[in-house]
């Protein structure tokens, strides 16, 4: 999830890779991660302190939630997610 850098501070951006899966089986309630893992790939200069991302399963809807924080002192922050799927039936 590559996250664009806000204006007015150019120089804090950062991007993560998140991998695993999200498994619904009998309704939404039901719905869970499946080896979720995110790993912050990089950031620019080490200026990105308290940027973070979290993936989660919502189980109320039976979807895929991605969140992103930045610090209370940053502003005007655009995510941006790249998704691909592979629907698997059983």
């Amino acid at each position: 999830m590559p996250v664009a850098p806000p204006q007015g501070a150019p120089t804090q951006v950062a991007w993560w890779d998140v991998t695993g899966g999200i498994l619904r089986a009998t309704g939404a309630a039901t719905t869970t991660t499946v080896g979720a893992n995110v790993a912050i790939t990089q950031n620019s200069g080490g200026n990105s302190a308290g940027w973070a991302l979290n993936v989660s399963a919502d189980a109320v809807n039976g979807a895929l939630i991605i969140e992103g924080t930045v610090p209370a002192s940053v502003d005007d922050v655009n995510f941006t997610a790249t998704g691909y799927l592979t629907p698997v039936s059983a």
